[in-house]
């Protein structure tokens, strides 16, 4: 599947205007537990169809010319001042790939719930991660799956080994925030949409979503 991405900055001042964009975002198709699980984490997801409200296509500012160099990642001018940034992503059925939500902070307080449970962490050298992995559906559809991740710490030495032969790999410690699985069936065109609620400070949401 070929993705476009879009990673869109929006002043807090603007806060009401991406309120109203919410209200022209359909959050229906996922279930109650799931929706009820993103708020109380500040997170929140749902679907656009067809036209895209006016609210979205001004912020996605879809007139500007996207340069795009032969990897997906699209050439910006670091001096200016982006406010969206657009990236092609192709992802091969039942293989995972990263999207990075945030740089890598120093440290990085985070308050989730889990269940009736609220647990609190410090990370260390800490980046938000979403994985994604895409699974053909019928009808030219796809099952888009999201996971939130927090990768931390320094890099380690993994060594597995199979017949005798050992693989050696390097890799983060991470959090995953398995209850947040987020899944949405897409048919061409449409478009999955994730953000965060404005009152949870310290939250996963707030973590991912706040510069």
């Amino acid at each position: 599947a070929t993705l476009e991405i879009y990673f869109v900055s929006l002043p807090a001042s603007e806060a009401e205007a991406t309120e109203e964009a919410w209200g022209e975002i359909d959050e229906q198709p996922f279930p109650a537990d799931l929706r009820e699980r993103l708020a109380r984490n500040g997170m929140r997801a749902g679907l656009v169809s067809g036209n895209l409200p006016a609210a979205i296509e001004e912020a996605l500012d879809l007139n500007e010319t996207w340069f795009q160099r032969p990897d997906g990642w699209q050439q910006v001018d670091l001096d200016a001042d982006q406010a969206v940034h657009h990236r092609l992503l192709q992802v091969a059925d039942g293989t995972e790939a990263y999207i990075a939500e945030s740089e890598i902070r120093p440290r990085m307080p985070v308050l989730w719930r889990q269940g009736d449970q609220t647990r609190g962490r410090t990370f260390r050298r800490a980046q938000c991660m979403f994985s994604l992995s895409v699974a053909r559906q019928g009808e030219g559809q796809i099952e888009l799956k999201l996971l939130p991740e927090i990768h931390h710490g320094d890099a380690r030495q993994k060594v597995s080994g199979d017949h005798g032969v050992f693989h050696f790999e390097f890799s983060r410690p991470k959090e995953i925030f398995s209850d947040l699985d987020i899944r949405a069936r897409l048919a061409p065109g449409q478009m999955l949409v994730v953000g965060r609620r404005a009152d949870r400070t310290g939250s996963i949401g707030h973590q991912f979503f706040s510069a």
